[in-house]
């Protein structure tokens, strides 16, 4: 059991710190990202010179934030699951919910990132069509799991 909670307690700090050091790059090296008045083509030519940052940004705050979420959710489920049964297969359920989206989100944004930059040079009439699409996309799995996440965080304070 010792290990077990030493493992979920890594778990989360490293969870802490996938959304620390994500919101640091959002507020930093990715600031054009989150500008909303910036022009599209500037945009895109951002997002073109730093593919590879924001692969890596994406990496961190979605697949390592993700894979860390799945063994909290697996340490919190054997530690309450005899103490709280009902409580924890709730809250379990929706923490792999919320991770499936956390998952969901990174793929459609980084697969259509990589589909806007080969759009870039074939056909800028869709393009923007386009961004719009995979952001609506992304930002509606990204508030869905907010409100997942609050769900399952709320369960987990039920526990105690």
């Amino acid at each position: 059991m010792k290990n077990l909670q030493k493992l979920g307690r890594l778990a989360a700090i490293i969870l802490s710190f996938t959304y620390i050091l994500g919101m640091g790059f959002v507020f930093s090296v990715l600031s054009p990202i989150a500008d909303s008045s910036l022009a599209f083509d500037k945009y895109m030519d951002f997002i073109k010179t730093n593919k590879t940052i924001i692969f890596i940004w994406h990496f961190i705050i979605y697949f390592i934030n993700g894979i860390c979420l799945i063994i909290l959710i697996l340490v919190l489920y054997e530690i309450y699951k005899d103490i709280h049964p009902q409580i924890i297969k709730i809250s379990t359920s929706f923490g792999f919910i919320l991770t499936l989206f956390v998952f969901l989100s990174v793929l459609i944004t980084n697969y259509g990132i990589k589909y806007l930059i080969s759009l870039y040079v074939k056909n800028l009439s869709q393009l923007e069509i386009l961004r719009i699409t995979i952001d609506t996309i992304t930002l509606s799995i990204d508030h869905s799991d907010k409100f997942l996440g609050g769900l399952w965080i709320g369960l987990q304070v039920l526990l105690g």
